[in-house]
């Protein structure tokens, strides 16, 4: 059973990029603004009475109906980013070269390292020290794949930087519009009679509600003294992997019938795939993140911020219910 636990044009490039000394920050740069997170990220922030600045690799088409400014700008491009921050009196890190398609690992580094250090460096440019930073559970792993070594690696250089950094690491997110293994997963469920399992299915995880995890993103951003700390967010239900896609399966109506899949041969598979598909189904950084289980301890979490945590089945609920 689960355990539960309680556009705009571009601003001048000589804008000057105030430092956050309250708990209201007016502009706040966006990364990764066109992905899951930042793409529900930009409204909220705008309700709580922020102008979220969103970068965008190349200009959208067509330009989404979002508050706020809309920049281009591009991690694995250093030159790109001063424009964007210089203003900005908070940066939310979101971009990242991820682990949900084939990954190359020169773009893993480039994005995912050398993204960090671009932006650290144009952030100290333009005096804008507060920022929040989207991690990941894989960072803890003991085999964390490209994803997570990457991500570990600039986790490092944001608390090195002397930036007011504070890191959050989301164990698996899912909700309305939800992108990556979640997806993935639902959709096993809806097109398949029976379910591969990679491994036993007992490695545990807690899915974090998309609503909850942005709730905290906004929090953080107007409590500066969390500069410094790291945190695991996860959902209130500690499941199994089993649980969790028993949970999906009831919450679409369907059987869950589960076949296992030996670990040996999906990383075979994975391999395989990567080599041949662009998007494949199946990656190597999934299985690792498959088959080696993160503590994601919410005892931090819970005495610093004291959040609401959707219950899994009502957040299963509430994302099918809206995709209907």
């Amino acid at each position: 059973m689960p355990e539960t636990a309680g556009p705009a044009s571009p601003p001048s490039s000589s804008a000057s990029c105030a430092r956050s000394g309250g708990a209201r920050v007016a502009r706040v740069l966006v990364t990764g603004a066109s992905g899951f997170i930042g793409t529900a990220l930009a409204p909220r922030l705008a309700a709580a009475g922020h102008v979220p600045r969103l970068l965008f690799r190349r200009p959208p088409n067509p330009v989404p109906a979002t508050p706020g400014e809309i920049v281009q700008g591009d991690l694995a491009e250093p030159a790109t980013l001063g424009a964007a921050v210089a203003g900005a009196e908070a940066v939310v890190h979101l971009g990242a070269a991820t682990s949900g398609g084939r990954l190359d690992p020169a773009v893993a580094y480039r994005v995912n390292v050398g993204g960090a250090t671009a932006l650290i460096e144009a952030a100290r440019a333009a005096g804008c020290t507060r920022i929040v930073v989207m991690s990941t559970q894989h960072v803890h792993l003991p085999r964390p794949g490209l994803y997570g070594l990457t991500k570990r690696m600039a986790d490092r250089l944001f608390l090195a930087s002397g930036l007011e950094a504070t890191i959050l690491r989301p164990s698996l997110v899912y909700g309305p519009g939800a992108r990556g293994v979640f997806v993935k997963l639902a959709g096993l469920v809806r097109r398949l009679p029976v379910i591969p399992v990679i491994g036993p299915g007992t490695w545990h995880l807690r899915p974090v509600f998309l609503d909850d995890l942005i709730d905290l993103v906004v929090a953080t951003l107007a409590r500066p003294e969390l500069a410094g700390r790291t945190y695991d967010v996860g959902g209130p239900d500690l499941v199994t992997y089993n649980e969790f896609l028993a949970a999906i399966c009831g919450a679409l109506g369907r059987r869950c019938r589960r076949v296992r899949l030996p670990i040996r041969v999906s990383f075979v598979l994975a391999s395989v795939l990567e080599r041949v598909l662009r998007n494949p189904p199946l990656t190597v950084d999934n299985v690792h993140g498959a088959t080696l289980e993160a503590p994601c301890d919410l005892r931090a979490l819970l005495r610093d911020y004291r959040p609401h945590l959707t219950p899994l089945a009502e957040g299963l609920r509430r994302t099918f219910a809206e995709a209907a």
